[in-house]
């Protein structure tokens, strides 16, 4: 059990978490199977455990998930035991995917952290898009670890770098005018209603 307030320890997780790696083993009651799921956010990295009737083909590494704890918190082997995982499917309010990058996929964090800035900057509606677009895990590992993606900036000649940068600029100014043509008959609640949760329950 832990000895510091669960209330305040779990006020400070995050929202969503990425797997980034999982394992599956007998339970030791004898029936069904016990998952061991270590979990990635820049703000805090958990390991946690559960238990289900049989092995569960959605628990897969790079997925999104959000997380149904159990107060007061418990530790078995290492690993924090929760109620069930919800798989994020579509993108969720007030989350920062560029937040959720485990180190295992870019080691340069001073590149992450550029590409959060950067995103940061965006318009509302071209970071709803960008989110779109980089929620799948699989797409989203593919666009940071490919030779044309942001890993690879700090080896390209300043001069290209450049260039790249005034690219950039110019498809975030047509990207904007798109999006504010396309949806300027739509509010803002509505665009956050196109962004709400669209989970699978992994319980």
């Amino acid at each position: 059990m832990f000895n510091e307030n669960s209330t305040s320890k779990l006020n400070s997780m995050p929202s969503a978490f990425r797997i980034v790696s999982t394992s599956c083993v007998p339970s030791k009651k004898g029936k069904g199977v016990t998952y061991f799921v270590e979990l990635y956010h820049e703000k805090r990295c958990v390991t946690v455990t559960f238990n289900k009737t049989h092995p569960d083909t959605r628990i897969l590494v790079n997925r999104l998930v959000s997380v149904k704890w159990i107060q007061p918190l418990e530790q078995i082997n290492g690993a924090i035991k929760i109620a069930q995982m919800v798989e994020l499917e579509s993108p969720i309010k007030g989350v920062q995917i560029f937040e959720t990058i485990p180190p295992r996929w870019a080691r340069e964090r001073a590149l992450i952290n550029r590409g959060k800035a950067l995103f940061d900057l965006m318009p509302v509606r071209v970071q709803l898009i960008v989110t779109a677009i980089l929620w799948d895990g699989h797409r989203f590992r593919r666009f940071i670890e490919q030779a044309s993606s942001i890993r690879r900036w700090s080896e390209l000649p300043e001069k290209y770098s450049q260039a790249n940068a005034e690219i950039a600029r110019g498809i975030l100014k047509d990207v904007s005018e798109l999006v504010e043509f396309e949806t300027s008959g739509i509010s803002e609640g509505q665009l956050e209603i196109k962004s709400n949760l669209s989970c699978n329950r992994i319980d």
